[in-house]
């Protein structure tokens, strides 16, 4: 199993490796636009890298970010000296991105932002329509819309929880509630109007629950 942590050697760059992005190192089957990737091999700015069922790899940036790939996992991955971008469209990632760096990686409902401010810890899942979160460390934003929430180290958040209807509970309860004052008004003005009418006609009305007796004499 390959750790985030690991760190790979970038060494003295020559003016060749300056312009790459990064070096992977690979655990079972991954392909690097398409073609299978080797542990070691160089990867470029805007290349797409895709892991097979049970696979992994981890890509180590020359600013210092890392980044692991779980299984069956399909990423675009972009970088330069203070950024590190991506477009996550299924699988898992953890990201390291370090003071100084920007990191924004999109999804299919949303973009998850850094504070450059700090170094960022964090995990990103995609499950069928919605993006989940973890933050381990850092201030770490999540876009949906016009939208930012911002989620501190141990906390959790789900793009789901922001697209669920809120709960109708309540306003079926105060619905119920309208209705049975009403009901309840009702019953009491023809109680009223039977006393009054029986009284003008010298009969007596017994109220007991919801029911009445009338005698007259």
């Amino acid at each position: 199993m390959l750790s985030i942590s690991s760190l790979v050697a970038f060494g003295s760059p020559s003016s060749s490796a300056k312009e790459t992005t990064g070096l992977i190192k690979v655990n079972g089957t991954v392909a690097i636009n398409g073609t299978r990737a080797e542990s070691g091999q160089t990867l470029f700015s805007g290349s797409t890298i895709n892991t097979d069922t049970e696979s992994e790899s981890v890509v180590t940036l020359r600013n210092s970010g890392r980044l692991k790939l779980g299984s069956a996992t399909t990423l675009k991955l972009g970088f330069s000296e203070s950024s590190l971008s991506g477009s996550l469209k299924e699988g898992s990632i953890d990201c390291i991105s370090p003071t100084g760096v920007r990191a924004e990686i999109m999804t299919a409902d949303g973009a998850i932002i850094t504070d450059p401010v700090q170094p960022a810890q964090l995990r990103i899942q995609v499950e069928e329509c919605n993006t989940n979160l973890s933050v381990r460390a850092g201030h770490v934003g999540i876009r949906t819309g016009d939208k930012v929430r911002w989620v501190a180290a141990g906390e959790s958040l789900s793009t789901a929880d922001a697209s669920a209807p809120m709960p109708q509970q309540n306003n079926l309860k105060g619905k119920k509630k309208a209705g049975l004052i009403i009901a309840l008004g009702a019953a009491a003005a023809i109680i009223i109007w039977v006393i009054v009418r029986n009284h003008n006609n010298n009969c007596t009305t017994v109220v007991s629950g919801t029911a009445s007796s009338t005698t007259c004499q």
